[in-house]
């Protein structure tokens, strides 16, 4: 059996591949040193999981992010928070809607404090 020990044995050139693929290469290394990665994956996962009707089991762990980890990677600590309500949201439907209908009682709440508060006057 023969083995082949270099790149152009496989018909590639190093040079080229770098070349070409430079942009996409650095993009992807720039994903992959994301240290909000990890948190991210989990995160869609059990997305994946509750769309399916699966367990999900366990929350995915927590790291706050330094503002020296915020510089490094893409930025997809930005997109942990989202993900979090998301999948809180998907996970517990009747709470989502009762949160919901929570905030909009708040605000109708406190219109209406401040509109009989301007009334009084």
């Amino acid at each position: 059996m023969a083995y082949i020990h270099s790149l152009q044995g496989l018909g590639l050139d190093l040079g080229e591949l770098i070349t070409k693929g430079g942009p996409a290469i650095q993009a992807a290394a720039k994903v992959v040193e994301d240290p909000a990665l990890p948190e991210v994956t989990c995160n869609v996962l059990r997305l994946n999981k509750i769309a399916e009707g699966k367990d999900t089991g366990g929350p995915c762990a927590r790291v706050r992010y330094s503002a020296a980890q915020k510089r490094k990677g893409i930025g997809l600590h930005a997109a942990v928070m989202p993900l979090r309500v998301t999948v809180w949201a998907r996970a517990n439907p009747t709470l989502a809607v009762v949160a919901g209908a929570g905030v909009v009682g708040g605000f109708v709440a406190l219109g209406y404090y401040l509109g009989t508060k301007e009334r009084r006057r």
